[in-house]
């Protein structure tokens, strides 16, 4: 009976898969079309799609509605892949996965700008991008996302 368990147990851990690290998704934001991406392919190449949302949106504000369309259902798409695929529960993964790309998409339009941008206002979209990293290694390490900035209460003695 133990080695049924031990079968099972063993069985379980290569059948569900992995996420990305928000790293990994990073580097699908940045990634060219056809390029290698990190982690899991399904997850990276939506991440990488709906940067090119992004960056559309960027391009081509007029096309808004479509985009915004097209972007729910990748969303909707991670997280039914994440319940489907991983033992991690909830839902938040294409939300997530959606508001790093956009907030890494900022990032890049600015750094890319071809007038100058004051470090203060690159540095704020960087430090976006980094929310955006730690909410989603949060979420699949199944985490809670702790609330920023934290509200503390005063110590008692």
């Amino acid at each position: 009976m133990a080695d049924e368990h031990t079968d099972a147990t063993e069985l379980a851990r290569y059948a569900t898969a992995e996420l990305p690290t928000g790293y990994d998704l990073v580097t699908a934001c940045r990634a060219s079309y056809g390029q290698q991406l990190p982690g899991d392919r399904l997850v990276a190449g939506r991440v990488q799609a709906l940067a090119q949302l992004h960056r559309t949106r960027h391009i081509d504000p007029g096309k808004e509605d479509r985009i915004s369309v097209r972007r729910a259902d990748i969303a909707a798409s991670i997280d039914q892949w994440t319940l489907t695929h991983t033992r991690l529960t909830g839902s938040g993964f294409g939300e997530a996965a959606d508001q790093l790309a956009a907030a890494y998409i900022a990032f890049a339009v600015k750094f890319r700008a071809p007038e100058p941008v004051e470090f203060p206002e690159l540095h704020r979209a960087w430090e976006a991008v980094a929310r955006c990293v730690i909410t989603w290694d949060d979420l699949r390490a199944g985490h809670a996302e702790v609330p920023w900035p934290l509200e503390t209460a005063p110590c008692r003695r």
